[in-house]
């Protein structure tokens, strides 16, 4: 996978194999069906020939495909509103409307992870007492990263100490400073590039009419490796409501804030993974088409009439 795209079949099917002897399932006795979510986006092909290898190679009886974005919002429990993915490479800003995904509003930026970790190692080279490279960097960013609620705050902030192989280190600012890159673009050569904030209220703009905005605005999701980093929503909260302060006119129907959706409280153990929601909201999807009646999965019969393209009847 790159960028969300199926780009390696083979390397796609040597995964799926190796997920099959992991789980210890006989492929010949295989009777679990499989709900597989999809990036946003995913074309007709990538969705054959992922159809094609989990019957083919898999063996598994039934099929059901949902888009990740609708798999978090499901999570949440709820069916309206805009699902942030700051993912490795890209984040995604995905507008959904009553269980439907609004793709003509959909906005991705080359924006992600792979960006904090490249400019955190930056950052990081130019104290001569700390290791040098990205794979560092990354290791600081999973540990000690944070989003401060603006660039001033972000050059304040104080050295902690990191151990790694056994050695400490003290890391200052730039576990803060590094963060900026998503609503400063600039800072890594990209100063045309749409930053979250930009993205997050063109996406909003363009999914529905001025009247039905303030739903998006009070039901923000936030998702990807990323949304991991302390701070990050408060600041993407205080960076959009900037954006729309200064962008409409005030009504209404207008948003004076934008609001995050929370998952239920019953489900203590994904609270602090949001990077995981998408998974949650899946295999909360999987019980119910699978076993309830009233649902249409790809079932082992459809794909040997049909073939790979089985998933346009459906």
């Amino acid at each position: 996978m790159q960028e969300g795209r199926l780009k390696d079949l083979e390397e796609f099917k040597r995964f799926m194999i190796l997920l099959l002897q992991h789980l210890s399932i006989d492929r010949s006795k295989n009777d679990r069906p499989v709900l597989l979510t999809v990036p946003v986006g995913w074309t007709r092909r990538e969705i054959s020939l992922a159809t094609q290898v989990l019957f083919e190679q898999l063996n598994i009886p039934m099929l059901y495909m949902i888009e990740q974005p609708l798999a978090s919002i499901y999570a949440c429990g709820v069916s309206t509103g805009v699902v942030i993915d700051i993912g490795h490479e890209t984040t995604t800003f995905v507008p959904i409307f009553e269980n439907t995904i609004v793709n003509h509003a959909v906005v991705k930026i080359p924006l992600g992870g792979r960006d904090i970790e490249q400019y955190l190692a930056t950052l990081l080279s130019q104290d001569p007492s700390l290791p040098k490279g990205v794979e560092f960097a990354r290791l600081v960013k999973e540990k000690m990263a944070v989003v401060s609620h603006s660039p001033g705050a972000a050059k304040k902030v104080q050295p902690e100490e990191f151990e790694h192989n056994k050695k400490k280190y003290m890391v200052g600012n730039a576990r803060a400073l590094c963060c900026e890159v998503l609503f400063d673009t600039s800072l890594i050569n990209q100063p045309h590039a749409l930053t979250v904030q930009e993205a997050l209220y063109l996406c909003v703009t363009k999914s529905c009419e001025a009247d039905k905005r303030l739903l998006m605005w009070e039901s923000l999701i936030l998702t990807g490796g990323s949304s991991l980093i302390k701070g990050m929503k408060t600041r993407i909260e205080k960076e959009a409501g900037q954006q729309i302060a200064v962008s409409e006119t005030s009504n209404e129907s207008q948003a004076k804030e934008v609001k995050w959706q929370r998952l239920p409280a019953y489900l203590m153990t994904y609270q602090e993974r949001p990077h995981q929601m998408s998974f949650l909201g899946g295999a909360i999807v999987a019980k119910v088409v699978f076993l309830q009646q009233g649902y249409n999965p790809i079932t082992k019969n459809d794909y040997n009439e049909y073939g790979p393209d089985v998933h346009l009847l459906k």
